[in-house]
């Protein structure tokens, strides 16, 4: 007997509420291991130079293995990756509680980044095979509105840890919230759309059977260096990705200013550092009040015009933060890029999902990941550096400048190729 489409779909997002649980609770796991770690380390230490430099080093280490992640993502089972890296991060959060020896503390956190970005890469890739395409604009703002209730709470959790009990009992939170998520991951269906459905794209692809059929059949034979490279090959030679990987991660480059800007922009204004936390949760506003609306309200049709706005009104608010001459105003520009923020997070995946091939997608988001987080860490260390000789306004000035040219190169470059959302 057949099953009704209504318990099919309720199926299939079921799964994604489940996906999105794992996700979100992994994320919080990490985000209040990153919250004491750099207290961990100036604890030990008294140097606060020290805690950046570990904190540099895990960001360095998973943005290189990132793309390798991504590679195993291909090759394996992704529900597997995300419980094995869970499991392995539950024992690592938990060891890291009792290490009172810096280097020792820098490997394991740098390992358990690691296993965060397989898991983002494995859950960037699970949710095309879990839900048709019509479904995945929502289904991505549900992970994306988990996400970001994890790096809220995350950092508040966490500090609220070390000063009312201890550095150990931060990582032993970190340690349960992984042991949560691990139950919701064994919890996320084997069965994909792929055996239920044909989905749009795939119809799409049909004209390309015996090229993909090609890459199947060789893909057994070729060693994972040669996957891996072919994996970046195709990225470069597509000029989709290949705009993505340059023009939209120089774009969020000069978004990264506000990270670090923000704090001086505040002083200035005499609002100190509760002025920047002030700054930041009204950015989480407007990032939040976009990712949880469009769980209920999104539409397909408005998944490409919100990735293609989203790009020029975060560079005018970056630059009109930067003009601002009250606390009031970078008050309003930034709830106003924390829109941009969410519009951005509502639809990037999503069109990223439509138009890499599936076999190939866990190598192209490791990739993608890898291009984001060296543009981030840059763009922290640039602009750090650009505010002390030129001040925190001119600094966001120029990073509104450069992150709305290359808005405005992005839409140029992308818009022939955006291909309408299925209904």
């Amino acid at each position: 007997m057949p099953v009704p489409n209504s318990s099919v779909h309720q199926s299939r997002f079921s799964s994604a509420f489940t996906l999105s649980a794992s996700r979100g609770l992994s994320a919080l796991g990490g985000q209040i291991a990153i919250t004491i770690l750099p207290v961990a380390v100036f604890l030990m230490s008294h140097s606060m130079a020290l805690a950046g430099l570990v904190l540099g080093t895990r960001l360095l280490v998973s943005t290189g293995f990132t793309p390798i992640s991504g590679l195993f993502v291909d090759r394996f089972n992704p529900k597997l990756l995300m419980a094995i890296s869970l499991t392995g991060r539950i024992i690592l959060f938990a060891v890291m509680a009792q290490i009172h020896a810096i280097p020792w503390l820098t490997l394991l956190a740098a390992v358990t980044a690691v296993g965060g970005m397989l898991e983002s890469t494995s859950t960037s890739t699970l949710i095309p095979r879990l839900v048709p395409d019509s479904a995945l604009p929502k289904v991505n703002a549900i992970v994306s509105s988990a996400l970001n209730l994890s790096f809220i709470v995350g950092p508040l959790l966490g500090g609220i840890l070390v000063s009312k009990a201890s550095v150990a009992w931060g990582f032993y939170a970190a340690s349960g919230s992984q042991i949560l998520s691990l139950i919701c991951t064994l919890y996320i269906p084997s069965k994909t759309t792929q055996q239920e459905v044909v989905s749009t794209r795939s119809k799409l692809e049909q004209g390309n059977l015996d090229e993909t059929n090609g890459l199947d059949e060789s893909s057994r034979t070729e060693s994972m260096m040669q996957q891996l490279l072919g994996g970046i090959q195709y990225a470069f030679s597509d000029r989709f990705l290949r705009t993505m990987l340059t023009a939209y991660s120089v774009f969020i480059f000069g978004l990264t200013a506000f990270n670090v800007l923000a704090l001086g922009l505040s002083f200035h204004f005499h609002r100190g550092s509760s002025g920047y936390g002030l700054l930041i949760a009204i950015q989480a506003i407007g990032m939040l009040a976009i990712t949880f609306g469009s769980t209920r309200w999104l539409k397909n049709a408005a998944v490409v015009p919100m990735f293609l706005l989203n790009m020029p009104l975060q560079g005018l608010a970056m630059f009109a933060i930067g003009l601002s001459h009250s606390f009031s105003l970078v008050a309003v520009f930034s709830f106003l890029q924390g829109l941009g923020w969410g519009m951005e997070q509502a639809s990037v995946m999503t069109v990223l999902q439509l138009h890499i091939p599936r076999d190939l997608q866990g190598r192209i988001f490791g990739l993608f990941f890898a291009s984001l987080n060296i543009a981030e860490t840059l763009g922290i260390s640039v602009f750090g550096w650009l505010g002390q000789r030129i001040g925190d306004s001119n600094g966001l000035l120029v990073a509104g400048c450069i992150s709305t040219f290359c808005a405005v190169l992005s839409i140029a470059l992308l818009r022939p190729l955006l291909q309408p959302m299925p209904e």
